[in-house]
This record gives structure tokens, sequence and C-alpha cells, in this order.
């Protein structure tokens, strides 16, 4: 992610085209698991036998609900009987309010005050909290100015009832007291804290909004969430004070198992509208990620179905059914889009960290690139490692890869051996990009080094750390230092028989890094290649031309050819730019022109001074030729003569001095020619005949 190029060759692709891709890969995948889970139960089961130990529990066991039929008969008997039961129930009251005293009393009544104070005074809350934590938030930039106003409305709408409750709860650790009127108001206090904060939540998220969604879908997801929070918080209190005032445990169970019936049907009718839910999902510029959003708008019906089935598959009591296919569906998508997410904020932290303007260094960018690659990888392993443990296929996974497949030596080497290997060479070469660039942007420039000092160092460095990570690959492998020796020895064999040139490029390589004849951006010619040294290689040098063409010229090419370094101990370099006026011209005028061009010129070195001479005194001209100096680090000769040349032809032409053309002078020999008479020829062959 890379890179601004990168997200928008990423953008500019047509998902439709991933979509196939991508459902492949995902069926390739759910084959793989449901294997690797067949084979985990199998090895279970196999091992449960020999030790003889039960197995687990079946995936269609169902479990007690909690209630029958006969409660059901009880609760509409009860429901029926109700209002014989009137007197009971204001006695029960009457009772509880001479337990609580006048001090309860008082407590209560300043709940209500509270509740009603949290209502209407929740503006005046909230612009007090905007000004207490103003010098904060003047800290954010603008483009975060809308988190500042969220997070001051949830702060507003929480703070007193999570204030309270947390009060009632310190009162009741205190006190033990755990009368019903008490219980009543905690019970309040709790699903008012949880009202109010997940309401404003939504209400930030989909109305301010924080995400990126229309008003049309967010206004429909608040107005739904307001009436499912309500009606659902409202059920459970009733629940919860239900079994409070001594129901019995089959009622409590029965009323639960309807309230969550009720909000699975309204959740499904609110659901039922695709554009609104997809709405929700952010647009990011990863191409996995937009495959995946297509595939979830095609499949939506499907998913919608399969969500529904698992929910009233756990409301029937199938419990481990209902885990076993929430796990391989819902917890991995979550996953993905968690990891996804946050590789996106992590790569956006970091451009805006290392990116503060328009155009960032080079330095700046190389760095960035290490820091979101190893993010990247970091991300992406430890993804995979949650989801084959949400999924239950790590312990088949791992037994599977640590299945030797080779032997070396005396010693056996499984796909998880290698893969660990490769692990440790990955994240030390990661480490040694890190470090490189991390001292390009920040340690070099503050040490003042010279460039092909510290390219010289980032070779060393870089090829030490990787050497160390492959020999540590190698002892984590198990193969010893006695194969590192079989190995040497078959690679100077091959050195002797058929490698002398990489050899020899090697060699010329480390002679160019450590005694710095070429560093990076020294202008050199090799053959008739002009070019910009940018990066010295083990084995190869890449210059870049003038015309943005790059060469990969192997090392040996420079230590064995010929080799013009430009700027080897100087940047400077002496121009000449040769020019012919007409004999009519005063030699002395000419000359100030060329100075005084030459001294307006841009990229024109002061020091030296400009420098004209009389060359000589030519056919048809007066030649003079510019002699100046210039750094040929930041500009190429061709174009400061190019610019010379026009100023110079506007400053001799508005002078009125010429810029004579060629003259020749012909001389042509006159000599007699005789010209035969037009009728000769055939006179003759008459006097012949």
């Amino acid at each position: 992610m890379a890179d601004n190029g990168c997200c928008k060759n990423e953008m500019s692709l047509n998902c439709n085209g991933m979509c196939g891709g991508f459902r492949a890969l995902v069926i390739l995948a759910m084959l793989l698991v449901t294997h690797l889970a067949w084979a985990d139960r199998t090895v279970a089961a196999e091992t449960a036998a020999t030790s003889g130990r039960p197995t687990s529990s079946s995936l269609f066991e169902r479990q007690p609900l909690g209630f029958d039929q006969q409660t059901a008969d009880r609760m509409a008997a009860t429901l029926r009987n109700l209002p014989g039961e009137a007197p009971k129930l204001i006695g029960f009251a009457r009772g509880q309010r001479r337990v609580l005293g006048h001090g309860g009393g008082a407590l209560m009544l300043l709940l209500a005050l509270a509740i009603g104070y949290g209502i209407y005074g929740r503006v005046r809350l909230s612009n007090w909290i905007k000004a207490a934590l103003a010098p904060l938030f003047e800290r954010i930039p603008s483009a975060g100015n809308q988190w500042p106003a969220a997070i001051a409305e949830l702060l507003a709408a929480t703070l007193l009832p999570i204030s309270l409750w947390g009060l009632w709860e310190f009162v009741k650790a205190l006190t033990d007291f755990h009368g019903p009127l008490f219980m009543i108001a905690g019970q309040l206090l709790l699903a008012w804290t949880v009202y109010s904060f997940t309401l404003t939540v939504v209400r930030e998220l989909v109305i301010r909004p924080l995400l990126p969604i229309s008003s049309e879908h967010g206004r429909y997801i608040f107005r739904f969430s307001r009436l499912l929070l309500a009606y659902g918080i409202t059920l459970k209190v009733c629940t919860n004070l239900i079994a409070i005032f001594g129901a019995p445990a089959d009622v409590v169970a029965l009323i639960d198992t309807a309230l969550r019936l009720s909000l699975i049907i309204m959740l499904a009718v609110v659901t039922v509208h695709r554009n609104a839910v997809v709405a929700l999902l952010p647009d990011l510029p990863n191409l996995l990620y937009r495959g995946f959003v297509a595939a979830f708008v095609r499949f939506y019906p499907v998913l919608w179905t399969l969500t529904l089935t698992i929910a009233l598959i756990q409301l029937m009591g199938f419990a481990a059914l209902a885990h076993f296919l929430w796990a391989r569906t819902w917890l991995p998508i979550g996953l993905f889009l968690l990891a996804v997410t946050l590789n996106h904020l992590s790569i956006r932290a970091l451009r805006g960290s290392l990116f503060p303007d328009s155009a960032p260094h080079p330095n700046a960018v190389n760095l960035y690139r290490s820091l979101a690659r190893l993010v990247r990888y970091t991300i992406t392993i430890a993804t995979l490692a949650c989801f084959f443990h949400l999924i239950g296929a790590y312990h088949p996974v791992y037994n599977l890869a640590a299945r030797p497949v080779m032997t070396v030596g005396n010693q056996t080497v499984s796909i998880l051996v290698l893969g660990r290997a490769l692990l440790i060479v990955a994240l030390f070469w990661l480490a040694a990009t890190l470090i490189r660039d991390y001292c390009e942007f920040s340690i070099y420039p503050q040490l003042n080094i010279d460039p092909g000092v510290a390219n010289a160092i980032n070779t060393f460095v870089v090829y030490v750390i990787v050497a160390i990570g492959v020999l540590a690959s190698v002892e984590a492998v198990g193969l010893g230092m006695g194969t590192i020796t079989l190995f040497a020895g078959a690679l100077g064999i091959g050195l002797g028989m058929g490698l002398q040139s990489m050899a020899n490029n090697l060699t010329s390589g480390v002679t160019l890094i450590f005694t710095r004849a070429l560093r990076k951006g020294d202008v050199v010619t090799t053959g008739d290649t002009l070019g910009i040294i940018q990066e010295v290689g083990i084995r190869a040098t890449r210059m870049k031309t003038p015309d943005a063409i790059e060469y990969l010229v192997p090392n040996s090419e420079f230590v064995d050819g010929k080799l013009v370094n430009w700027t080897r101990s100087d940047p400077y370099t002496r121009v000449h730019v040769p020019i012919g006026v007409s004999y009519d011209a005063d030699p002395d005028v000419v000359r100030r022109i060329m100075e005084e061009v030459a001294a307006h010129t841009p990229n024109v070195q002061a020091d030296p001074k400009p420098e004209v001479r009389f060359a000589n005194l030519g056919d048809s001209s007066l030649n003079f030729e510019l002699l100046l100096w210039i750094n040929v680090k930041e500009v190429q000769p061709e174009k400061v003569r190019s610019d010379l040349y026009f100023a110079l032809f506007r400053a001799l032409k508005d002078a009125g001095i010429e810029i004579p053309y060629p003259q020749r002078d012909i001389h042509i020999r006159s000599s007699e020619v005789l010209i035969p008479e037009p009728n000769s020829s055939k006179a003759s062959q008459d006097d012949g005949l």
C-alpha cells in the first residue's frame, strides 16, 4: 500500500474482475478449512478412543431452554388473573416504600431529577465539555475537526448516567443493600447509561456523520437503531425486574426468549435493506477489500438468510451448531474488516507523519515504504493466526505442517521448519531495510554524511544483517555449521566451473563500495552512456540517464573498463560554448555581451567567473568561446548550453551583430572547348560512304 500511484492503480481496476478470483479463493479456503476441521475431529476422536476419554458433544446436541409448555400455560393464567392481583401488588409496593424509608425516597427523587437534567441539560453540558477540551482539540488537524465535537457529545450524554451508576455501585458495595426499589434504581441507571452511550455513538457516526455515508441511509439506520435500542433495553429491564421480584426461573427464561425472538425479527426487517447496510462499509483503496465488498453485495441475500438462520438456531438451543457456523462466517469477516481498517489507519498515520508537505523527500518515501511493508506483514500474520484459531484449524494446520517432507543429512525438514526459516530471513530483511531507510531519513542528514559514504554503510549493514538472518534460519532448520561448510564447498566448485563472471562482479562490487570509486549521486560516463548512479549493488550498479532510462551495469565493467566520473572529487565542470560573429563586429563589444549573458543565465557559477576567449579568425566569422562553470549534479551541460545560445542569439540580434553564414569563394577555370556542329557527325558519315 502502499503508495499514491499504487493506490490509484488499485482504485482504477475493475472490481467485477476481482470477484471471480476472490470467490475462488474463498471456496478454496473453505475446502481447506473443512478438510482440516474434519481431520482435527478425526484425530480428536482417535485420541479419545485410545485414551478412554469421552469425545466432545455433537454439534446437533440441543441444550434445554429453561421452560416448557407448562410455563406458558402458567403465564397465561397469571395474565388472566392479573386484575385480581392488583391489591397484592399495591401492598407490596407500600411495603417496599416503608423498607426504603425517607432516605430511599429522597434518593429516588434525586435520581429522577438527575435523569431529567441529563435529558434537558445535555446541550449546556456538551458546551461546557467542548470549552474544557478546546485546548486539547486545537492540536488535532483540520481534517479531523468533527471528532472533537463527537467526543464532546458522547461525554455529555454519558458522563452523568455513568457517574450515577458508579455511585449506585459504590453504595451497593458499601451497604450490601439489595432492596427491590434500590435494585430497580440500579437497573434504570444501567439502562440509561447503555442507551445514552449506544445511541450517541450511532448518531455521531451516521448523522454527523463521521462515516462516509449518505444522509438518507444515515437517517434510516439511526431511526431504526433508536427504536430497536429502546425496545430491547426496555424489555431487558422488565425481564430483570421480574427476576428481582422473585419470578420463577422458567418464567424469566420464557420472557427472555420471547424478547430475543422479537429482536431477531426486528433486526431481520431492518437489515433486509441491503443498500443501507452496505453503506456502512468504508470506501478504502485496497484491491482485496474492494473484491470483498463486491462479493458481499452480490451474496448479501445468502448472508442475510444465513445470519437469520444462525440466530434462530441459537434461540432454539443448538448453541454448539450456532457457534460453529458463526465462527466460520461472520467472525472471519469481522476479522478481515478489522485487519483492513487497521492497515488503512496505520498507513494513513504514517503518511501524515512522514509527508507533511505535498512534495515528500525521497528518503521519507523510502522510510514510508519500509514501515508500510512491516505493518502489512505484521497485520497479515496476526490475522492469519487469529483466523485459524477462530475456525478451529490451528492445531490441524500445525500438525500437517510439522510432518517431515525431506531429510537433509541426519535432520528431517518439514514445511513448518522451512516456514520458520523463511520467516526469520524475512524479519531480518525487513529490519535491515528499515534501519537503512531510517538512517537515510534521520541519521545521515543530522551527521552530514556524504551520500557515497552513506550508500557504502547501507550496503554493508544490509548484507551483514541479511547474512546473520540466513545463518539464524539455517540454525533454526537444524542444519548446523557442517552443512554450511558443505554448501560453501559446493559453491566454491561452482565458482571454479562456471560462475567466474558472477564472482568477478561480486568482487568488483565490494571493491567499488569500499574504495568509494562510485557513490550514489555520481555523474559518470561508461562507454557512450552518461548517467547518474542510483545504487551501487553487490553485483550490478543501477544508473539512470538524463532521459530517465535506467541501466543495470555489471560492476566488472566499471572496474575493468574506462570510467569517467564527473563528480568524483568535485561536482563542478567547465562548459565550452563556441559562437561566431561577423567580421564587422567589435570583439570587445562581443566579449562584453557574452559576459553579461553568462552572468544572468541560471545555473552558471559566479566563481570562477565566466571567461570569453577569442578562438581564431575563421573563414567567414570571428570565432569566440565562452567558458563557464556549472554544478553537474544540479543541471545538465546541454541544458545550460541551450539557455546560453537562446540568450546570446537575442542579445547579439538586439545589438545589431550578425551571425554570418559560411562564405565560400568559387573560382571557375575557363578553357576552349570544341563543340561539334550539329550536322558534322552526319556529314562525316556521308563522306565515309
